[in-house]
């Protein structure tokens, strides 16, 4: 995904990217412009020129990996399921490290949204 030129903005769940490093080549950011007037803003140009840009991270975003995809890995990798079990009782399903915007994914967990399933190949 990081090398296609066709998407800004990617979804996953309650995950975020934008297109830039380490997600993707392009120059993508997000900015915390506040609660309301969102009619108000309708060009680039009212963005102020000292506002701050999130850039994506690759160090604090986690996608829960779907059973599907944990078991498509095993196989592909020779592993079996009973020595990598998907559900862990002490730490839950799989999570992996992925690269996303962490701006945009505080702000969707503070709106209170239900995760939905990730696929790992995004």
């Amino acid at each position: 995904m990081e090398e296609r030129a066709d998407w800004d903005l990617a979804v996953c769940g309650y995950h975020f990217r934008t297109k830039g490093d380490p997600s993707g080549n392009g120059m993508g950011a997000a900015a915390d412009l506040g609660f309301g007037n969102y009619d108000d803003r309708k060009s680039a140009s009212q963005i102020p020129s000292d506002i701050e840009w999130d850039s994506d991270t690759d160090k604090d975003v986690y996608v829960t990996v779907s059973m599907k995809d944990w078991l498509w890995y095993l196989s592909k990798n020779g592993m079996s399921l009973d020595e990598n079990p998907w559900f862990d009782p002490n730490s839950g399903p799989r999570r992996t490290l992925s690269s996303g915007n962490s701006l945009l994914d505080r702000a969707i967990l503070l709106a209170g949204v239900s995760v939905l399933r990730c696929s790992s190949h995004w």
